[in-house]
Formats: structure tokens, C-alpha cells, sequence
């Protein structure tokens, strides 16, 4: 049965690849940037007249059951079991941004504060659904445009600030919505909610529009509404989030205690006990190291216990004695996109005027770029030899990814998609070349274009995939000049749609759901967009406006059969989240993969006992 409350399926673990000795070079280093994101100081809200609560009911049909339970707390330790190290050291790649401030980054920026803050709902590690974490209950009324949450009673902000309230969460939600917040979800969800507290332990969220998304907006599944101490910013403002190794609180099982510029991040285990979970490390550390062969040799080195490499070294890592754990589900989408058609492919002149009128970059848009032809897009997509890649890049470990921004498990998933995919999207050079050269394009005259690469956080493989993108567009007379900037020069790029002639490959982290995946890559509804017709345009809005199921999937499949067939993408692959663990060390680690950094639920991680 379709169902829009759950978007992602679980999915299947792939057996790890046979191993394969690579030479490795053993070296320690940890370096990143080392400054910190500023913002002008925050006003607090004007406190929010309460109310008795209201009665609510869920509209029928809906996919949304109400109160959730929860599952138990994680069992304690055996009495008198010890594991081998107290303080267990983690290596990831280094943040864009270092700070406390819950509103100063994007999706991947706030794994820094999973470890020691919480939110309203969570995705259960184990079986993928969502439940209640500081809410123990909440209701859905008035056609998913109003999210009603009951608090449980009692539980205690670190380092003495007292008991967590609905003035708490109206603070946490002022802090993400001002104007300066640069959180994922502001544009399409904060910025059209207002809140109500009813009661101390009552809150109630209401929308513009549908916001049927709901359960992944409230928990970290793809939710940037982390919780901080109202009493803490009373007392110390900015300071809360800016002193030097300030002890901003949550009320995770562990809490904030070091902060090293360029170096990493520290925590303690919660002194008197979490409300909730039992962790088996006295201490948690999160060691930035920008290089995935770093963050090996770190490993290998047992500086660190967990790490995050790519795939390419896993077999070596494996070879010497570690282990890869993946995530339960399919956590990303790989792609690339065209760049040079934001103003439309297929524009009149009369509609190209319009929308230089009012584009904000319009000098970027120049019509009859090879790119707004649909033959090369089709070249450019059937000149990739996918299964190569997903076999020497990603270790076989990958599914496809049909048409992006769209899953299975999502409404407007339609299955010609995959039974077209060899006859639209398969292998195919010499028709490739067929089409380029019909366009004018042959070995004595090929398409140049230039493709972006940088380091994304949780996908380090990507700019192998864009060399090897590179010699196989080689051999259909597409010469490409790879350009490695930094990420934030990449963003910067994105935003600003100096993006003419230019490929960008990335990653959709987590998978989104059908309507926010059309707004952020396929309409003019975001900062970053890459397409602007009408006609994906218009039928964006059943989506945004619409909380009828059978009507917003046909909106959603008639969407994507207009990107598939025009092939205004490079669909990639489909992957689990991986990290790479110490088993003399690491028991074991069950995280769903569905949150926004990939990783998380760091209280899951088990140590070896002694």
C-alpha cells in the first residue's frame, strides 16, 4: 500500500567485496579549517500565548498512526563487563563549518550535534519507522497542515539547566527559522510554520500548506530542528554556542566537552545517566581528517577506532583486519547535473526575456547551449558505463538510481522507468557518438565541457566517478577539463548558476521525498536549481498544495516521466552508508542510514567487553 508517512524502504546489506592488497602508505595527520561561522546575535522571541489544547483529529486515509510507541531503552551492560577502551575516537571528514550554533549549516554540519542534542521524533535503528524521542506522542489534523506534539515529562538539560518545556522548543524553532539560519529545511518548512505552546509539555506546529513530510521534518531523518536550553540562552546568549569550548546543552546520552579547532570535537557520557539510552563509552571523539586516506591510516594505525573511508580502500582495510558495517537502508543518490538550463531548455525567446527579467544571475543564461539539446543530454547519459563503475568504484556495493530524485518507495514512482532504463539510459557508445556527431560534434570537433569535483562529506568516491566519467566521454569525442575546488567555491557556484557548459556531480543525502526533491533540483522553487520549464514547474505545486495521496502521485509520475524522457539528468547509483570499524575494538553498530549526515545514532555504537 502506498504510503507517504514511511518514503524509504529498508534496504538490503551487499556482501563486501573479495579482498583486493593495495599499497598504503601509513600516515597520521588531522588538519581542517579552523574558522568559525559568524552571525549577528539572535533576538529572542516574544513568549507565545498559551492555550488550552485542542482537539485534533487525523484526516482518514492517512498514513500516520497516532500516539507512536516507543521501543524500550537500550539494555545496560552486564554488571561488572567493561569494554577495552573508555574513550572510543571516530574519523570523518572535516566539517564546512565548526561551531555549536544549531542554525549556522547545512544537513551534514549538524552530526556535530547529534552526539549531544536530540529532537522531537527518531528513526528507529533497527526497523526504520519513526517513534517518539522527547515527544512521546503526536497528532496530524486539518489535512497535514497542523503537527501536535506531547512532551514527556521530566527529562533534564545537561549541566543543570533544568527541565526541557514546549518554551524550550519554540526557542530551538526561533533559532533555526531567523533570517541568518542557513539550515536545509528554512525555505520549505520554517519559514511557513508558526508555533503555539498550549502547555508546558504541549506544542502545536501549523503550516501553510500541507506538510505531509512531517515525520522526517521532526527527527533527524532529514529534520535540522535540534533542541537547545531556553534557560542557557537567557543566561548567557551567544555565548551558549560561542565561548571558547562552550558546554551547550542537550539532552543526549552524551554531553558536549572540547572543542579543538581544526581538530576535532569531544564529549563525556552523561554524568547522572540519559533518560533513554545507555552508551558504553565513558567518552566519544570525533577527529576531523579531510582525507579518506588519512582517516585509513588512522585507522589502520588504531589512532581511531571508527573511520569513514570510500570504498576503493575497504578491501585493503578489510585485508588488514578491519571490518565494514553498512547501514540498514539505501541512504544516497548519486547524479550529475546539466548545468546552463535554468532558464529552461526548450524557452521561446519571449519566455528566455522573462526569465532573464527575473533571474537574479541572468547574464549566466545563454540560449543554445549543447547542453539544452536532448540528443547530447541522451549522448552524455549513454556514453557512462555504469556497471563498470558501480564494480570498480563502488565494489558492486550500488543499485541504480532510474531517475533522480524519485525511489521506489516514494509517490510517483512509476516502473517503466526501470523496464526502459537499458533501451533510454543503457551503455551505448556508439549511438553516442551517432548523436554528437549529428550535432556537429566529431573527433575533429568535440564538445568541451567542464566538470566541478570537491570533497563532499559521505561521498568520497565521487571524483573517481567524474575521471572515469571523463575517459569514457573521451571515447565519444567529449573532451572534459575536470576543476577540483573547494566546497565552499562549489556551493558558491551552484547558487549563483555559473554553471554554463558545466557538469556537477553530487549526492542526495538523505533521499528526499518526491516533493522535495523536484523543488531542490528540477524547479525554480529553490536556491539552487538547475531547471526551470513550466511544466515541472506547475505540477510542482500539486505537490506542495495537495494532501490528496492519489492526486499528488499522479502529479509526482508526471514529473518524472517529463525528466526521465528528456533527460534533464545523469542518474547515478543508489548506496548504503558505510564506515569502517576496529573489531578488537567495535561490537558491532546499528544506524538506519536515513538521516541527513548518513551516520548517526552514535549511542548504537557497541564496544568489545574485556
Amino acid at each position: 500500500m502506498f504510503t507517504v508517512a514511511r518514503t524509504i524502504r529498508s534496504g538490503l546489506k551487499f556482501p563486501l567485496a573479495l579482498v583486493v592488497l593495495v599499497g598504503i602508505t601509513l600516515f597520521i595527520l588531522a588538519c581542517g579549517d579552523d574558522a568559525t561561522a559568524t552571525a549577528a546575535p539572535v533576538a529572542t522571541a516574544a513568549p507565545v500565548a498559551t492555550a488550552a489544547p485542542v482537539a485534533t483529529a487525523v484526516p482518514a486515509g492517512a498514513a500516520t498512526a497516532v500516539p507512536r510507541a516507543t521501543t524500550a531503552p537500550t539494555k545496560a551492560p552486564p554488571a561488572g563487563s567493561q569494554v577495552k577502551v573508555k574513550k572510543l575516537r571516530f574519523a570523518v571528514g572535516t566539517p564546512d563549518v565548526e561551531s555549536n550554533r544549531t542554525w549556522a549549516g547545512t544537513w551534514l554540519y549538524i552530526v556535530q550535534h547529534d552526539v549531544f542534542a536530540e529532537t522531537l521524533l527518531q528513526v528507529n535503528p533497527e526497523t526504520s519507522e519513526v517513534e517518539g524521542l522527547v515527544a512521546e506522542s503526536w497528532e496530524v489534523a486539518n489535512d497535514f497542515k497542523e503537527w501536535s506534539f506531547k512532551l514527556r515529562e521530566g527529562i533534564q538539560w545537561q549541566f543543570g539547566w533544568g527541565e526541557l518545556t514546549a518554551a524550550d522548543v519554540l526557542h530551538s524553532f526561533d533559532l533555526v527559522a531567523q533570517e541568518e539560519s542557513l539550515v536545509i529545511l528554512k525555505e520549505p518548512a520554517w519559514d511557513h510554520a508558526t508555533v503555539e505552546i498550549q502547555d508546558d509539555y504541549n506544542i502545536k506546529f501549523t503550516f501553510d500548506n500541507p506538510y505531509l513530510a512531517g515525520e522526517r521534518l521532526f527527527s533527524r531523518w532529514a529534520g535540522d530542528l535540534i533542541l537547545v536550553s531556553k534557560a542557557q540562552w537567557d543566561a548567557e546568549g551567544l555565548a551558549t554556542f560561542d565561548a571558547p569550548n562552550a558546554k551547550t546543552a542537550g539532552t543526549g546520552p552524551y554531553q558536549l566537552t572540547e572543542r579543538r579547532l581544526g581538530e576535532g570535537l569531544s564529549y563525556e557520557r552523561v554524568p547522572e545517566g540519559h533518560w533513554k539510552f545507555d552508551v558504553d563509552f565513558e567518552e566519544f571523539e570525533f577527529v576531523w581528517a579531510p582525507e579518506s586516506l588519512t582517516r585509513m591510516a588512522l585507522l589502520l594505525a588504531k589512532e581511531v577506532h571508527i573511520s569513514q573511508i570510500e570504498r576503493t580502500l575497504q578491501p585493503d582495510a578489510e585485508a588488514r583486519g578491519m571490518r565494514v558495517i553498512s547501514s540498514t537502508n539505501e541512504a544516497a543518490q548519486t547524479y550529475t547535473m546539466f548545468g546552463g538550463l535554468f532558464c529552461g531548455a526548450d524557452f521561446t525567446p519571449a519566455e528566455i526575456a522573462e526569465c532573464n527579467a527575473t533571474a537574479k544571475w541572468p547574464d549566466h543564461f545563454t540560449p543554445g547551449l549543447p547542453m539544452q539539446n536532448i540528443n547530447i543530454r541522451k549522448a552524455l547519459n549513454i556514453a557512462i558505463d555504469r556497471d563498470l563503475i558501480n564494480t570498480e568504484i563502488y565494489l558492486g556495493r550500488a543499485t541504480p538510481n532510474y531517475n533522480h530524485a524519485f525511489h521506489p518507495s516514494n509517490e510517483g514512482w512509476n516502473p517503466r522507468w526501470e523496464e526502459e532504463w537499458d533501451e533510454k539510459y543503457g551503455y551505448d557508445p556508439a549511438e553516442a557518438r551517432r548523436l554528437l556527431a549529428a550535432e556537429g560534434y566529431t573527433e575533429d570537433n568535440p564538445l568541451k565541457l567542464k566538470f566541478i569535483s570537491t570533497l563532499i562529506p559521505g561521498s568520497p568516491e565521487l571524483h573517481d566517478v567524474i575521471e572515469a566519467t571523463q575517459i569514457m566521454y573521451a571515447d565519444v569525442n567529449v573532451n572534459v577539463l575536470i576543476e577540483k575546488i573547494d566546497f565552499g567555491t562549489w556551493l558558491a557556484r551552484t547558487r549563483e548558476h555559473a554553471m554554463e557548459n558545466t557538469l556537477r556531480a553530487s549526492r542526495n543525502l538523505p533521499i528526499r521525498t518526491t516533493q522535495e526533491g523536484v523543488r531542490v533540483f528540477f524547479t525554480n522553487h529553490y536556491a539552487s536549481w538547475y531547471l526551470n520549464e513550466p511544466f515541472v514547474n506547475d505540477k510542482y505545486l500539486c505537490l506542495e498544495r495537495s494532501a490528496d495521496l492519489a492526486e499528488r502521485d499522479q502529479c509526482g509520475r508526471e514529473i518524472g516521466d517529463f525528466l526521465y524522457d528528456n533527460y534533464y539528468s545523469i542518474p547515478m547509483f543508489h548506496l548504503h552508508a558505510d564506515v569502517t570499524v576496529d573489531p578488537e575494538f567495535i561490537d558491532s553498530y546499528v544506524w538506519p542510514g536515513l538521516t541527513s549526515a548518513g551516520i548517526s545514532h552514535f549511542h548504537q555504537i557497541k564496544g568489545v567487553r574485556e
